[in-house]
């Protein structure tokens, strides 16, 4: 296991770069979202975990991939009924590395299949073409979630977009 955080003390980047080529081997859709998505867009915002959705199948096939390399972590992402996915977590290099295939989040009692419904757009990482939800999907993806941190993160996004016009 490449794990010794003291030897491998790097920045989020170097942690996304070292998951990126088993990302671009996947077979279906992929794209990053969370706050790492919104970095990579260029908001300036703290980021302490890299997070994937993609297809259940493909979710598994990094499972594989990953922890040949990389710590598994293993924990609940559910919430409280309020999202199911096949959740696979790993730290790669001191940040968590989280998949979620086929993520769904339960509003008004109704799931909703953020996999199946984003629509992601392209972002340049180092010179290769990364797939991120946009700012303005993830700001309603924010609102649908719910939770407080989120509704905060929702409005960060939306400051962000009225001072970049």
């Amino acid at each position: 296991m490449n794990q010794n955080k003291e030897n491998n003390e790097g920045n989020i980047d170097s942690a996304f770069a070292s998951i990126l080529p088993r990302l671009q081997q996947l077979s279906g859709k992929w794209f990053v979202m969370g706050s790492y998505g919104l970095k990579l867009q260029g908001m300036d915002i703290s980021c302490d975990d890299i997070d994937i959705v993609t297809s259940h199948a493909d979710a598994e096939w990094l499972r594989g991939e990953l922890q040949r390399e990389f710590e598994e972590v293993f924990g609940d992402n559910s919430h409280g009924g309020r999202f199911h996915s096949t959740f696979v977590r790993f730290m790669v290099n001191g940040y968590r590395a989280e998949i979620q295939g086929d993520l769904e989040a339960k509003t008004d009692n109704q799931w909703i299949n953020i996999h199946a419904s984003a629509r992601p757009i392209i972002v340049d990482f180092k010179g290769r073409q990364i797939p991120v939800l946009s700012l303005t999907e993830s700001a309603k993806i924010y609102a649908l979630f719910g939770r407080e941190k989120d509704l905060q993160k929702a409005w960060l996004i939306e400051r962000y977009l009225a001072e970049s016009t």
